[in-house]
């Protein structure tokens, strides 16, 4: 197994972009956060380093880490913009950029790169500063489905609110690698739950395809 990969029964947490290399991947958990609104240091618990007041390294990241004032005061004091909180025209915005980009082909891809992979998304829940998507696994690697999602988003909100080039996510994503049905069906209940306690459907939008093992 790679190095710096966490495995709980049938889930892998971190580790490289393509699992299908390593394992007999199922689908990918992701979770992002917009801008300033999960800090480094957070009490929640959080993957970055953890630094003391003195701006010196006391623990690597890539691991839960506990809350630390003294962190979460250096990433305020290295912010570039304010913290970002999603209305109900953002989340709308983030929603068609999704189905665009999980569509594929060149329309989804880079101007002037090669067609972009085609992705199936089992489940999804997008709030006003997280986003979850359960993917299908995919021979492409996952970090470019969300890099193409965030740089969608981000430049149509930022023109829909009149704020082009301010910051909407954070750097980076959460991931976690899924090897049995048990576990994706675990994951699928803990993202709809977010939408059902919203008084949202389990699956709120159309580009929704769930597991074909519920």
């Amino acid at each position: 197994m790679p190095r710096g990969v966490v495995a709980v029964g049938g889930i892998t947490i971190g580790g490289m972009d393509k699992p299908q290399t390593w394992g007999n991947t199922l689908a990918i958990h992701t979770v992002w956060t917009t801008y300033l609104s999960w800090l480094p240091g957070d009490d929640r618990g959080h993957w970055s380093p953890l630094i003391d007041f003195y701006g010196q390294l006391v623990r690597e990241g890539h691991r839960i880490n506990a809350g630390s004032e003294a962190t979460r005061q250096a990433a305020i004091r290295q912010a570039k913009g304010q913290p970002k909180t999603l209305c109900e025209t953002d989340i709308k915005l983030l929603a068609a950029s999704i189905e665009e980009v999980a569509r594929g082909g060149p329309a989804a891809g880079v101007a002037g790169g090669a067609p972009a992979a085609a992705w199936t998304i089992y489940a999804a829940a997008l709030h006003p500063q997280h986003v979850h998507l359960l993917l299908a696994a995919n021979t492409e690697p996952v970090s470019r489905f969300v890099g193409r999602v965030k740089g969608k988003s981000s430049s149509r909100i930022g023109h829909a609110n009149g704020e082009a080039g301010q910051r909407v996510w954070t750097q980076g994503f959460w991931r976690v690698f899924l090897f049995d049905w048990e576990a994706v069906r675990a994951v699928r209940y803990y993202i709809i739950c977010h939408n059902t306690r919203c008084g949202m459907p389990a699956d709120p939008f159309g580009w929704i395809t769930p597991p074909p093992i519920l």
